[in-house]
């Protein structure tokens, strides 16, 4: 039934498609439980909004080969690609490449131009991706967050222990892991050991006091305490809850349905400037570092002085020998 009513909608889709004067096509790939890549070809056109027209299994990721899956994905339903005007993607370098991507190999086959409009969502998460790689603190971060949801979600037991001392914390959510791919959603993430991390902590401490622990796994609440428990971590974590909500916010608004070109740029524009905003002003960055200071003093008796003393100390000057 289910087959018959899909095979349904996708006559009337072709049917609509094909009486439209001109369509747009637009891809992507992504892996599915079984890891093998599924790419996703929908179209839009002038009567209606994108629907969906094909999911199937993914091969050849070259740019050639992406271009002639979505052809061909175009071609057995009936669609005719001279009626093909636009086309937009992500922009990984196979698919948005000027050369060889899959946007470059379409326009060769069809041997004419077919605009290419990168996904702008897709281009955001992939500057606060790089942006985020270059920071070596915040790399350890994220290695932190994705580590303490691993322990916690490792066990029965150990999620037991986290879910009872986080029913204390008001409005509670739960660890998540962190997404490979839309690092926007990395922001919910961090909201959430951010709020509750106080509750982690006693966690992470029951947890080491539990009798008859093993070694291996003391071990390894040892190093998340001591983690979660330094100023870096904690000044980190307070930096980026502002960051990242913020390049959550744009890439929501991005993926609209009803936003249109010349408020997207207005948006990008206005979040590109907040961002220069907090690294150019001085007083507000030293502003935060300082609650981060009390807060570590407050709430786990860090003195983040002593701890940037101990951990930077400055190298002695080198003097060579004289015989």
């Amino acid at each position: 039934m289910i087959d018959v009513l899909a095979e349904n909608i996708r006559d009337k889709v072709k049917e609509e498609v094909s009486d439209s004067k001109m369509f747009s096509v637009m891809a992507d790939t992504t892996p599915d439980t079984s890891n093998k890549d599924r790419l996703a070809v929908a179209v839009r056109y002038v009567k209606e909004d994108s629907p969906s027209f094909e999911v199937k299994e993914m091969t050849d990721k070259t740019g050639n080969g992406q271009a002639s899956d979505i052809l061909t994905s175009l071609e057995d339903s009936g669609l005719k690609s001279s009626k093909l005007v636009f086309q937009s993607y992500d922009f990984a370098s196979n698919m948005s490449g000027i050369h060889n991507g899959a946007q470059a190999e379409i326009e060769k086959k069809l041997d004419r131009k077919v605009a290419y409009i990168p996904c702008q969502a897709h281009r955001w998460n992939t500057v606060v991706e790089h942006g985020c790689e270059s920071s070596h603190i915040i790399q350890e971060l994220f290695n932190i967050l994705q580590e303490l949801y691993v322990f916690f979600s490792g066990s029965t037991k150990c999620h037991a222990v986290i879910a009872k001392h986080l029913e204390q914390v008001e409005n509670c959510l739960q660890l998540r892991n962190l997404s490979k791919t839309r690092w926007t959603a990395r922001a919910e993430s961090i909201k959430v050991v951010w709020t509750s991390l106080e509750a982690i902590v006693k966690a992470l401490e029951e947890a080491f006091a539990a009798p008859k622990l093993d070694a291996k796994v003391k071990a390894t609440i040892s190093g998340l305490l001591k983690n979660v428990k330094s100023f870096d971590f904690i000044v980190s974590l307070m930096f980026m809850k502002n960051i990242m909500f913020k390049t959550k916010i744009l890439s929501e608004i991005l993926q609209q349905e009803e936003l249109n070109i010349v408020n997207a740029l207005g948006l990008t524009k206005a979040t590109v400037t907040s961002l220069e905003r907090i690294n150019n002003e001085e007083t507000e960055m030293n502003d935060m570092i300082e609650a981060a200071v009390l807060y570590a003093k407050t709430s786990f008796q860090i003195d983040a002085k002593e701890e940037f003393t101990r951990s930077h100390r400055p190298r002695k000057a080198y003097t060579k020998a004289i015989r």
